[in-house]
């Protein structure tokens, strides 16, 4: 598996519990997304996206990003509001996105997708033969990995099939499990993509189903509630 680099999150807060809370939910973002990141307090300058408190450091925060980007590195900024008030006064950083100091892990993934042109340097992917071709794929796109004789499918988030010239066992060995889990001899899947399990059956968020066989099942219902749990 190819990485391009690490992405570097700096959290700015003297709240010690928020801190430690939303390094939680980062460092699960980053596994969920497969992408390689390492949290910071942030009162450094050795960072890629900054999560700050709304307030007396918006100025120094903007002078901050301002070097950066007069520097040439890319930087995204996270204003973390408690009120429409405090939104508000973070315009003047303008900041790439807003989080409220409550958020919970959907949120603070559509506040780090806004940030998507800054840590997209930090996916992991998968580069892998097909015929006489090379293909490239970023992990977090894959949603499910089916085994096709000789051959595996990439079946991705919008829809798109990609074909690559490798067994499962082999693809398998390349994917962080979790997020994904083998579920069958036949498939991998995305813990994230399972709608529902019932009656030895996994529902994908598309559609698909999956039997899992009855040996299999409770292990499988295991890992997918322990993953679920830590959101």
């Amino acid at each position: 598996m190819e990485n391009e680099s690490h992405i570097r999150l700096g959290i700015q807060t003297s709240d010690g519990a928020l801190y430690r809370r939303l390094t939680q939910l980062a460092e699960l973002w980053s596994q969920e997304m497969c992408v390689r990141l390492e949290v910071s307090d942030g009162r450094t300058d050795d960072w890629d996206m900054l999560i700050f408190e709304t307030g007396e450091s918006d100025a120094s925060v903007e002078q901050r990003a301002a070097y950066h980007r007069l520097t040439g590195v890319s930087t995204a900024l996270i204003a973390l509001a408690e009120n429409s008030r405090q939104a508000i006064a973070s315009y003047r950083s303008h900041p790439d996105a807003l989080l409220q100091r409550n958020a919970d892990f959907a949120k603070l993934s559509a506040a780090l997708d806004r940030c998507f042109p800054v840590w997209s340097r930090g996916m992991q992917w998968l580069e892998l033969p097909y015929q006489r071709e090379l293909v490239r794929v970023p992990v977090c796109r894959i949603q499910y990995v089916e085994a096709q004789g000789r051959n595996t499918c990439l079946q991705c988030a919008d829809g798109s099939r990609v074909d690559v010239s490798r067994p499962m066992g082999q693809v398998a060995e390349l994917l962080p499990q979790p997020p994904f889990l083998r579920c069958q001899k036949s498939f991998l899947v995305r813990i994230s993509a399972v709608k529902r399990v019932q009656n030895g059956i996994l529902t994908l968020s598309n559609g698909q189903e999956i039997s899992v066989s009855r040996k299999q099942l409770p292990e499988v219902r295991q890992k997918i509630e322990l993953w679920n749990s830590r959101f």
